[in-house]
């Protein structure tokens, strides 16, 4: 159980906080220095979290199916906000508190501030005095605009970060029962309507906060303890800050007109802010979505980078690759064709019935089994005529972004003319919108 303060009241009944020690006074004033050296050093260090946030979704577009890559989309809505809260308001405050210390430096090496002078008439500099003369309040407004973005820029990141750890652990377990337990869809529809039930239950928390309720005996001996509740589940992290800083920043405008208004314009603006966040910050995000993953090697007219080794692309594959764009007939033709877990789910189920009959469990025939099960599957034609007989080898193929599977395929005699021709590999897809159950990509290239 947590502490709580007791609240005395005023001659007017106004409830206010005992005072401060002089030791937190002291600690308030000198805070900027600790501040300063944080903000400086947490800007370099946020500054790197958009490349690791990057290198974590290149880890789940190979090894998350699509059901799941869906699910992680809306937690990396959160996670993006947490670095772009954090990159903000680390480099605001820098800049706010770098305008304060400049301001007290001014005020230090000049204390009378606006000095008289006759270059300026009287009526221009008494006005001048008047609207920027006040250099001590203005020094005072700096330094509680940068303590205050620092603090509110914490909480935000904690708040999003939490609602992150919350949506990650939610997909974990959904992954988890799918592994070990029923249908998945059921599964997934289960934890959706518990999730529903949670936002119903806060909303008739919010209810309960009317006026015509709140005073109720019966509300006053569930209100608290179910919201406490609530709180311990969505900030398992740093929950006493977060909830602290939000109660902090919500009290101060909890009387004003439109306050619901604006509560759900909040939200509504998190949303959006964190969709824009996640497409701004990252490269990755598109390839989430089956529909961008379907079509990004479909065009059969386009010469990309990525479909050549040769041209040392650092990106993740979404399509076949051949050695170089220029290919001699009189070497071995071969294509490696990545296998993300999105497809190898698809494989996985197409095989077993196949694989069931298979003599000995060595990891090395289960390997082989699946090898000519994906002969059977993958589909592959150069100019328009399909090429048989070709050989399968698992291989991980290594780039600066990750170590992708994948098979290396060589073909024997391939129907090659000179000049220009088109390489078509179909492989396995549930996708609505998959020709005769087949994602198709192409790879232009030119045989001499």
């Amino acid at each position: 159980m947590g502490y709580f303060v007791a609240m005395e009241s005023d001659k007017q009944g106004a409830p206010h906080s005992p005072a401060k020690p002089t030791w937190l006074k002291r600690v308030e004033e000198e805070s900027w220095q600790a501040e300063l050296i944080i903000s400086g050093a947490a800007i370099i260090g946020t500054l790197q979290l958009p490349g690791l946030l990057d290198q974590l979704e290149v880890f789940l577009l190979l090894y998350q199916d699509s059901e799941a890559l869906g699910l992680w989309r809306l937690v990396f809505l959160y996670l993006r906000l947490v670095t772009a809260a954090l990159i903000f308001t680390f480099i605001f405050h820098f800049i706010v508190r770098a305008l304060w210390i400049g301001m007290v430096g001014l005020n230090s090496v000049f204390p009378g501030g606006f000095r008289p002078n006759k270059r300026f008439s009287e009526d221009f500099q008494a006005k001048m005095r008047e609207n920027y003369g006040n250099i001590d309040a203005y020094i005072l407004r700096l330094d509680g605009l940068a303590s205050g973005i620092f603090g509110t820029g914490f909480a935000a990141a904690s708040l999003f970060f939490n609602f992150g750890i919350v949506f990650s652990a939610v997909v974990i377990l959904i992954g988890l029962l799918r592994n070990f337990g029923g249908y998945s869809r059921w599964i997934t529809v289960g934890i959706l309507i518990l999730a529903l039930a949670y936002f119903v239950m806060a909303i008739i928390v919010s209810v309960l906060h009317i006026e015509k309720l709140r005073e109720r005996a019966w509300v006053k001996r569930i209100h608290f303890p179910i919201t406490r509740i609530m709180y311990r589940l969505q900030f398992p992290i740093n929950s006493r800050f977060t909830v602290t800083a939000l109660n902090i920043l919500s009290y101060q405008v909890a009387d004003r007109k439109g306050y619901w208004f604006y509560a759900v314009g909040m939200g509504v603006g998190v949303a959006i802010l964190g969709t824009v966040a996640d497409q701004a910050f990252s490269s990755n995000a598109r390839y989430f979505y089956e529909s961008t993953f379907f079509y990004e090697a479909q065009d059969s007219t386009l010469i990309r980078r990525a479909a050549y080794e040769e041209e040392n692309y650092e990106g993740v594959h979404y399509g076949p690759v051949l050695p170089s764009k220029y290919v001699d007939t009189t070497e071995l033709f071969s294509v490696w064709v990545p296998l993300p877990e999105r497809e190898l789910v698809l494989y996985r189920e197409r095989c077993a019935e196949s694989q069931k009959g298979s003599e000995g469990d060595k990891p090395t025939q289960e390997a082989a089994d699946f090898l000519d099960c994906l002969a059977s599957e993958i589909r592959l034609s150069i100019n328009g005529t399909t090429v048989r007989g070709a050989s399968f080898n698992t291989e991980y193929l290594a780039t600066a972004t990750a170590k992708q599977h994948g098979v290396r395929i060589h073909l024997k005699d391939p129907p090659l003319n000179r000049g220009k021709n088109l390489l078509a590999v179909g492989t396995p897809s549930d996708y609505r919108k998959a020709t005769d159950g087949l994602r198709m990509s192409y790879v232009v290239f030119f045989a001499h």
